[in-house]
């Protein structure tokens, strides 16, 4: 299965979305912000997606940042964007080709994680 990256501020979704995944036999390392992300994309260890929130706490690099900064560090993951925000889809839709709505469910995280890695 995969490596799967997930930089989440909300404990109980991230949560969920964490178990769906580890349930499904991905491995999960889990963030609740910026902090540890970057120095993790530039080690070793083997990403292939990062799933951020957008919209992440003030006094650091919000979710369109991150996932700018990890695009560029490693050309080939698959990076997922996802906000509970329509607006904020919306505007972030021009610039990442995956960016979903968290207030679809988790069942629309896991099918876009899926879609991600079978492309």
């Amino acid at each position: 299965m995969a490596d799967i990256m997930i930089v989440e501020d909300d404990d109980a979704f991230g949560y969920v979305i964490e178990r769906q995944l580890l349930n499904a036999g991905h491995s999960v390392t889990r963030f609740t912000d910026w902090k540890g992300v970057l120095e993790r994309l530039e080690s070793e260890a083997n990403v292939d997606v990062l799933l951020t929130d957008l919209r992440l706490p003030e006094g650091g690099p919000n979710g369109v940042s991150i996932a700018m900064m990890a695009s560029a560090r490693r050309r080939k993951l698959k990076v997922i964007c996802m906000t509970a925000y329509q607006e904020t889809a919306d505007a972030a839709g021009s610039t990442f080709p995956t960016v979903i709505l968290k207030t679809d469910g988790t069942a629309n995280v896991l099918a876009a994680i899926n879609l991600a890695l079978a492309s």
